[in-house]
């Protein structure tokens, strides 16, 4: 009996489920469209969209922004960067031109009011990729967190080899500063080789692990019960004797 109540104390480690921070399977504005408003066609610009209202994306908003740098080999007519979301596929696209060297940003803020939400007991944020072309290693990763208290970090990684599909695990212990349990906004770079015509996609964006949590096996009240249990066979042992 002195066994089945240290278990039912003590308990287990519960493991986290996955949080999907976004998983591409819903856009509106963001959605994947050649010549359409996320892609740019001239260098040293931008452009930013927006979709609101998804359920599948943490906070309910995903902010998405294409940039392409000035480069000697763009070709106004020609080239261009083109991004966005495949819902039917549930992948985020990057594609470029031959001579167009970009970036795209995900950000995720729930429309600038802030997340405010806990991270944890998760062990860190992990982006599956789906592939990599050759033009497009390598291809850098940042993730930037920044909590409620307005402390941001950011931690990278690299895709360094094409035609793979790596699970790129950021660990909150590289964000030094910030409190992963009052996050207020995750932002995701993605830069590949500035060589251009580079081809990648994204499958989703989740977190990963779990930190040892305590996970009682009973309640309260049942604790109780078990420890009355054993009190009485206690004092019947007790008037055998």
């Amino acid at each position: 009996m002195a066994a089945v109540l240290t278990l039912a104390a003590n308990g287990s480690a519960a493991a986290a489920a996955p949080l999907i921070i976004d998983d591409f399977s819903s856009a509106v504005n963001t959605i994947l469209v050649a010549n359409t408003n996320v892609g740019v066609f001239v260098p040293g610009t931008s452009v930013t969209v927006t979709d609101s209202g998804l359920a599948d994306v943490l906070g309910g908003t995903r902010e998405l922004t294409v940039r392409v740098e000035h480069s000697p080999g763009f070709i106004i007519g020609l080239d261009n960067v083109v991004v966005g979301v495949v819902p039917l596929a549930s992948f985020l696209d990057y594609n470029s031109t031959a001579g167009a060297d970009g970036q795209a940003v995900l950000r995720y803020d729930r429309g600038g009011l802030g997340l405010n939400v806990g991270l944890t007991p998760a062990a860190g944020i992990r982006l599956v990729t789906i592939d990599a072309d050759f033009a497009a290693v390598p291809c850098q990763i940042i993730v930037t967190l920044v909590d409620t208290a307005g402390h941001s970090a950011s931690l990278s990684r690299t895709v360094a080899l094409a035609g793979i599909t790596p699970e790129l695990n950021f660990p909150f212990t590289g964000f030094p500063g910030v409190d992963v349990r009052r996050i207020s906004s995750i932002a995701v770079e993605i830069d590949p080789n500035r060589n251009g015509a580079a081809d990648l996609r994204l499958d989703r964006l989740e977190t990963y692990g779990s930190r040892p949590v305590a996970a009682p096996l009973v309640s309260p009240p049942m604790l109780a019960v078990l420890a009355l249990v054993l009190l009485l066979c206690g004092l019947r042992r007790l008037a055998w004797a």
